[in-house]
């Protein structure tokens, strides 16, 4: 990179600070003059974000982040539940998820979750466990595909074996197959009678 490049990257930069600069101190202007700007008084405003709560302390003013976001104050993001582990969601291991919403968004669905949702993937063979919050199930527990046969793809002549998440098919005694496409009878073989030869001698 030339000098000259650098040196015009570098007054782009200045004149953006400047111009951001001179928009905070007029929306400051407004403040009476000699008066402290505090939460009260409005002051502090411009200098908290939109997600942010200002609190007056002493002669001081702070900006923290609310419920569902992070950030210093002044900048304030949505918070992924599901990254930093404050969901209270079952664990992927078991077969649940958890999607994060932004807490303030307008969609009156997501905004019932209150910044994110916890559910059971019902594709793994899991269901939604018998205790939940406003998020959604805090666990989940298997579904047993074996109970009914309308659940599970057994064959005739197999037994369905349930375990977490899944299930499997296995061919009965006498019978031989994979249990899912077919268990066929095994045919018992008859061995030959021996024969008995006049001893020679």
């Amino acid at each position: 990179m030339t000098a000259r490049k650098i040196i015009i990257i570098l007054l782009l930069c200045f004149l953006l600070f400047e111009n951001s600069h001179s928009k905070l101190l007029r929306r400051l202007s407004t403040q009476e003059p000699g008066v402290a700007p505090t939460c009260a008084n409005g002051g502090a405003l411009p200098y908290c974000s939109r997600f942010a709560n200002c609190i007056d302390i002493k002669d001081k003013f702070y900006c923290f982040c609310k419920e569902g976001y992070v950030g210093d104050g002044r900048y304030c993001s949505d918070e992924d539940e599901c990254t930093t582990g404050k969901a209270n969601c079952p664990s992927t291991g078991s077969g649940g998820y958890c999607v994060d919403y932004d807490v303030h968004t307008p969609n009156p669905t997501e905004k019932a979750y209150e910044g994110y949702k916890c559910g059971c993937d019902q594709t793994k063979g899991v269901r939604d466990g018998p205790n939940s919050n406003n998020h959604g199930p805090t666990s989940c527990v298997d579904f047993n595909e074996c109970l009914n046969d309308e659940d599970n793809n057994c064959v005739e002549n197999s037994d369905c074996v349930n375990f977490y998440g899944s299930y499997t098919c296995m061919c009965k005694d006498d019978f031989s197959g994979d249990g899912f496409v077919s268990c066929v009878e095994i045919e018992e073989r008859t061995l030959p009678e021996p024969k008995i030869f006049p001893n020679p001698c």
